[in-house]
């Protein structure tokens, strides 16, 4: 019987680390979804052999420039850029 206690207990504390995880998961894809409009609109008026470098090229710049940017704040706790996010995104 103490044994389903622990199985509880292990699931509920892997369900929260999840949680945490996927919460840093969505300000990241919010910033993403930015860099490839942005690129995409800068991208528009070139022709279809350079459109694809010259995409990849802006969405990159766009991402490197929002690095050091505070794209998500937990109030009173602690606030994180985009690099930071990205970080504990390969963490897990």
């Amino acid at each position: 019987m103490q044994g389903k206690g622990v199985v509880k207990f292990f699931l509920v504390v892997m369900t929260i680390v999840t949680l945490v995880q996927y919460f840093f998961i969505l300000p990241t894809q919010k910033v993403e979804k930015a860099a490839e409009e942005y690129a995409r609109a800068s991208t528009s008026n070139l022709s279809e052999d350079l459109q694809k470098t010259a995409f990849k090229m802006k969405r990159a710049e766009f991402l490197d420039s929002m690095s050091s940017e505070e794209v998500f704040k937990i109030p009173l706790l602690k606030s994180y850029t985009y690099q930071e996010l990205k970080s504990q995104q390969l963490a897990l």
